[in-house]
């Protein structure tokens, strides 16, 4: 459709010879164009030659100089120019701006530098035009009427691509349009499980949640030559408990990834500090994107909620994938002494299919596992996805042979949240959680020589 329009343009302001103002709207060309008849106001023989006019028009024109119905020229063209007519002046002038780097009016064509350079003809209200020559694909700008040309450059598209996982500077790249900017937050750290007594309840600490995911597209030209890129720093796990009958850390939130002043990613929250009863789910972090709480633990003597925990998506149905990866929850130890598992970390989605979630711990206090870095995490090219949760700690066994709660698994990188731990009876050190995984920030300029 916009090459069309650019046609129209050229037919009736290169062979017509009336139309010069470039800075018409397309309502006040159709205005002009599209009345029952007109009449040529100009000879035939006052046409330089060396326009090229379309063949159907130029035979029309050769044969009569009397009123012209449009649709003698082209039934095609006249039924177009009845659609166009619905334009606003508005809409017109936003598509032929759009059009400005997608191609340029030409007044001449020729086939070689031979044609061109040997043209006659020229005139002072020609200088300035354009003409294109068909062998080299370049276009000439008109300088003297003698003639001289002058070669214009060829558009030049480009892609810039600049990523951070860690502090650093974005430098904006020469013929620099439009900047697109993702940042993603880093995941809170999990929550550490209760030290308990012998016949009582312990809980393990909850996940966390993962980092917002923040993005959005710029104009170049708002943007300083540089900008400063700050990454969040994962949230480190609560600490372990030493200390008999204490319950558990909660874990620390994640750290804000943001581009100059111009965009935030919040860190996730830290999860939840285990204690003797249930614990709540980490708080979903603002986002951009379907973002999953951390996972908390349900009643004693049942396995913990995995991270992303009450979502069903298109991308995992029954809530286990999501696009980003929260944490799973610790064990949990009854009054029988009896200890139960955590949960795994929530999986994560993207580029193309799933990362999975650390697995929990297996055992009477085995640690779960790290979540996953995205597949595309520390690529120059390609764009990067969350990394997946970490999985929850094993409740420590008791007795004798007393084991400590399991830690907390990692989670992956960028933006993963950290498990939670297992708790532990006295005497012996609970599971710590697990730490988030640092944020990320990934900019693409789109550069344009012209």
């Amino acid at each position: 459709m916009i090459t069309c329009r650019s046609q129209l343009l050229q037919v009736d302001k290169f062979s017509m010879g009336r139309f010069n103002e470039p800075t018409w709207t397309l309502r006040q060309w159709v205005k002009r164009l599209f009345v029952k008849s007109f009449k040529v106001r100009e000879s035939v023989s006052a046409v330089p030659e060396q326009i090229r006019e379309p063949v159907m028009l130029r035979s029309v024109l050769r044969r009569s100089r009397s009123p012209i119905l449009l649709s003698q020229v082209c039934p095609i063209l006249t039924l177009f120019l009845v659609m166009m007519v619905t334009l606003s002046p508005l809409d017109s002038m936003a598509l032929h701006a759009a059009q400005i780097l997608n191609h340029r009016l030409e007044t001449w064509v020729y086939a070689n530098a031979s044609a061109r350079t040997s043209a006659t003809g020229f005139v002072s209200g020609d200088l300035g035009k354009i003409a294109f020559q068909t062998d080299t694909g370049q276009y000439w700008r008109l300088t003297a009427i003698t003639p001289t040309w002058q070669v214009l450059p060829n558009i030049s598209p480009s892609l810039d691509i600049q990523v951070f996982s860690s502090n650093g500077t974005w430098n904006k790249p020469a013929n620099a349009r439009f900047v697109f900017v993702v940042c993603i937050g880093a995941g809170g750290g999990g929550g550490s499980g209760r030290r308990r007594a012998l016949l009582t309840t312990g809980m393990g600490g909850g996940g966390g949640s993962s980092g917002g995911w923040m993005q959005a597209r710029f104009p170049a030209s708002a943007l300083g030559s540089t900008e400063t890129v700050t990454i969040g720093v994962g949230g480190t796990g609560g600490a372990a408990i030493t200390v008999d009958s204490t319950n558990g850390n909660s874990g620390n939130n994640g750290g804000d990834t943001s581009f100059g002043s111009w965009l935030k990613a919040s860190g996730g929250f830290g999860g939840n500090a285990g204690t003797t009863s249930a614990v709540s789910d980490a708080p979903s972090t603002p986002s951009m994107c379907q973002n999953a709480p951390g996972g908390g633990s349900q009643s004693p003597g049942l396995i913990g909620r995995g991270g992303n925990v009450g979502l069903s998506t298109t991308l995992g149905m029954g809530g286990t994938a999501a696009f980003n990866g929260s944490g799973g929850t610790g064990g949990n130890a009854t009054t029988a002494n009896t200890g139960f598992a955590g949960a795994a970390g929530g999986d994560s989605w993207g580029p193309t299919g799933l990362n999975s979630g650390g697995a929990a711990g297996a055992g009477g206090g085995a640690a779960g596992s790290n979540g996953v870095d995205n597949p595309n995490y520390g690529s120059s090219t390609l764009p990067c996805f969350y990394g997946s949760g970490g999985g929850g700690g094993f409740a420590g066994s008791a007795g004798s042979s007393a084991t400590g709660g399991g830690n907390g698994g990692n989670g992956g990188r960028p933006g993963g949240a950290g498990g939670g731990g297992g708790p532990s009876t006295n005497g012996v050190a609970s599971g710590a959680g697990g730490n988030g995984g640092d944020g990320y920030v990934r900019v693409v300029t789109f550069c344009m020589t012209v």
